[in-house]
């Protein structure tokens, strides 16, 4: 699979917000939309040191090594965390700009929004991997019973449908399956990862949230696209968007998170 990395992918996206705002396409309101992803693009590092405090932990050389292993881990665990809440932060923010506040207030916001993706044939613009990506990340919730119940709750636990909801189709079901098992994410219910070592298991919570990380930007792309997907707008050459020039917005927008070999002519 060839896409960008998820803060890679984020950049681009913002950029193309960017653009769109200095060439009068979007209003400054899109200003919070882009800051979210400017802050998801722009994570290093996060260090994480489980023993800070515990002093008594290097009288031990194998349990100083376990803490070690273990810092190391939670410190990618906690990045690729915060990573998500960012592109999250950013994709509410565009839910509340494009969508009908009453359809929000309504229904909620990722509710609402699978509707408008569904209203919007938004499934005819797919950004390409994007099916792939969701199997990838419905295959691992399958393998790890602490998912298995919010699977069953959508139900995705033995088959996968993209009309489980007839408010969701195949352009929403990425987006609505990450909302279900988004609570573990953001309210402290979800399990923090020991080293495959001291387990004897591999570690998937790294590559649970960066799958979702990239379901929530590939659906601000989808959600971007219902903007343009009537325009015959036509990119120039320009510092911000990197070989645009005189493509369609929408081409562009809905390819900008392949790497370059996978679109260049």
């Amino acid at each position: 699979m060839k896409t960008v990395n998820n803060d890679h992918h984020a950049w681009l996206l913002r950029c193309f917000i960017i653009h769109q705002y200095l060439n009068g396409n979007v209003d400054d309101d899109y200003d919070n939309i882009a800051d979210w992803l400017e802050l998801c693009s722009g994570i290093e590092k996060v260090d994480i040191l489980t023993a800070k405090f515990d002093e008594a932990v290097y009288l031990c050389k194998t349990v100083s090594q376990f803490e070690d292993d273990r810092s190391k881990l939670l410190s990618k665990f906690v990045r690729n965390l915060v990573e998500f809440h960012f592109a999250w932060g950013s994709l509410e923010s565009l839910i509340i700009k494009l969508l009908p506040e009453k359809k929000v207030n309504d229904y909620g916001k990722i509710n609402a929004l699978c509707g408008y993706l569904l209203k919007n044939n938004t499934s005819n613009y797919l950004p390409k991997y994007y099916i792939t990506i969701f199997n990838k990340l419905i295959s691992i919730l399958r393998s790890d019973f602490y998912y298995q119940s919010d699977l069953e709750n959508i139900g995705l636990l033995k088959q996968t449908t993209y009309s489980y909801k007839n408010y969701v189709d195949k352009a929403g079901i990425g987006i609505f399956t990450v909302y279900k098992v988004r609570n573990k994410f953001a309210h402290g219910a979800m399990n923090i990862p020991l080293t495959e070592e001291y387990t004897g298991n591999k570690v998937e919570e790294l590559k649970l949230l960066n799958l979702s990380t990239k379901l929530v930007l590939l659906t601000i792309q989808m959600l971007l696209a219902t903007d343009l997907k009537d325009s015959d707008y036509v990119l120039d050459d320009n510092y911000l968007l990197k070989k645009s020039n005189g493509k369609s917005a929408l081409k562009y927008l809905l390819e900008l998170h392949l790497e370059i070999d996978e679109y260049e002519e």
